[in-house]
């Protein structure tokens, strides 16, 4: 009976590591993104909850792509490497790694502004003092 001949190679390892906490973090962004497409929010929600949703998806969804890109370019390492292709597999594994800064980069002022508004400004709709204005005029 033969064995395949990848599991001697410790970069296989990384690549089936990568790609199951990839496949996990995929599969939970969904499972968020879902749940804040079908629930029903309160007013109050908009200002908790759901931002805090929305940041833990867009994380888990970062975290996912970049876990994908790991596994790729490990697969381009543990594949063609051996052959001599091992510029190429480099310049792939950058490539890939441009991407995900990429998604991030245009994703940043999102995620900077939910989390700013979120939990930067805990306070800014429960003002302590009552202001004059609100106040019920004394006789």
């Amino acid at each position: 009976m033969a064995s395949p001949s990848f599991f001697q190679n410790h970069l296989f390892l990384v690549f089936v590591l990568a790609d199951v906490v990839s496949f996990l973090l995929s599969c939970a962004s969904i499972a968020i993104f879902s749940s804040i497409n079908t629930s029903r929010f309160a007013e109050r929600d908009f200002l908790q909850t759901l931002p805090k949703k929305l940041m833990f998806g867009l994380g888990t969804l970062v975290l996912s792509m970049m876990m994908l890109t790991i596994a790729f370019s490990v697969s381009f390492f543990v594949c063609y490497t051996k052959k001599g292709f091992l510029a190429m597999s480099i310049i792939i594994a950058v490539v890939a790694g441009l991407v995900v800064l990429l998604f991030i980069r245009l994703h940043y002022r999102l995620i900077y502004d939910v989390g700013r508004s979120s939990f930067g400004s805990r306070y800014l709709f429960k003002p302590k003092k009552t202001c004059s204005l609100l106040q019920k005029p004394t006789v």
